[in-house]
């Protein structure tokens, strides 16, 4: 019952970001702001400390390459389903944000530690740890192409990639965890705070950009419909065939069937604000891709 009562939550904060953009409290601005303060700092140290109090289990190690490998498939996937459908640029930026970053840490988290306990979350944690990786290079990198940096080149690209706090919080973060460098008990007190204050920010910041009369044509209902097979089901059937290749099996393969049949991230929306993508498909795609989540994942679990 927690697990749904996180869920209901995570929608309750949806729901005041829309009702407050709906009774013209606040606009879609001020949802701008909140993603472009969130990626100017509380972003870059809660990347930085979920990397850097992780510790890598050499015998874990295949469960980042197994999500490296299946966000990398969507991505590909996601370009041709965007150009074969004749997506915009925007549009097609967004499908391949929303394919690459899966919410493992904020949907999947709570139902495996109720279902499978907290010693069992390392088998998360590593998932996560290629999950985030691909979020914050390949990914980022992508989305910025498609979006607002398109014009840029390749050598200023890159340029602005390498200026992103987010991927020199990744790499310290990498090393603190490789060489095993303790923090002070400070900093787990900040992660948790950091969290408490992010996540329920970025729920209201997609409630604000949500737009339901998105769902109500054909064009975009199929559109939602062909996404989250993609983001949802091929993620999953990917994750089941890498299992079986690398023999992993019980609560590993679960949970890693889990992390894949994850809804597409929040993050997603503001890779899309960062670079002007399809903003409102992507509010939408998380928020429908969150209510198959609610059904699909614990039918995972009970199989």
């Amino acid at each position: 019952m927690n697990n749904y009562q996180i869920l209901i939550g995570a929608f309750s904060f949806i729901f005041i970001g829309y009702i407050s953009r709906v009774s013209q409290i606040i606009d879609d601005d001020f949802a701008r702001k909140i993603i472009k303060f969130l990626f100017f700092l509380p972003l870059p140290i809660l990347v930085f400390l979920s990397f850097a109090t992780t510790k890598l289990d050499s015998n874990l190690s295949i469960f980042p390459l197994i999500s490296v490998v299946v966000q990398a498939v969507l991505i590909g996937i996601s370009y041709i389903l965007g150009k074969a459908l004749r997506f915009e640029n925007k549009t097609i930026g967004t499908l391949i944000a929303a394919a690459g970053i899966t919410s493992t840490l904020v949907f999947a988290l709570p139902f495996i530690q109720s279902f499978y306990g907290v010693e069992n979350l390392k088998y998360l944690f590593m998932y996560d740890f290629g999950n985030g990786l691909m979020a914050w290079t390949v990914v980022y990198l992508i989305a910025g192409y498609f979006g607002n940096k398109r014009t840029q080149g390749i050598k200023k690209g890159i340029v602005t990639f390498l200026k992103n706090p987010m991927i020199y919080s990744l790499f310290i973060g990498l090393m603190f965890g490789i060489l095993s460098i303790q923090l002070p008990s400070f900093f787990s007190q900040l992660k948790t705070g950091l969290s408490g204050l992010i996540n329920p920010l970025l729920f209201i910041a997609i409630g604000i950009l949500l737009d339901f009369k998105y769902f109500f044509t054909k064009e975009n209902i199929y559109r939602l419909a062909l996404s989250a097979g993609v983001v949802m089901g091929i993620s999953v059937l990917l994750a089941l065939m890498l299992t079986k290749i690398f023999s992993i099996s019980g609560i590993g393969q679960k949970i890693i069937l889990i992390s894949a049949a994850s809804p597409a991230a929040t993050l997603a929306v503001a890779f899309s604000v960062e670079h002007d993508l399809d903003q409102k498909f992507a509010s939408s795609l998380v928020a429908f891709t969150m209510i198959i989540g609610i059904i699909f994942v614990p039918l995972i679990i009970l199989l």
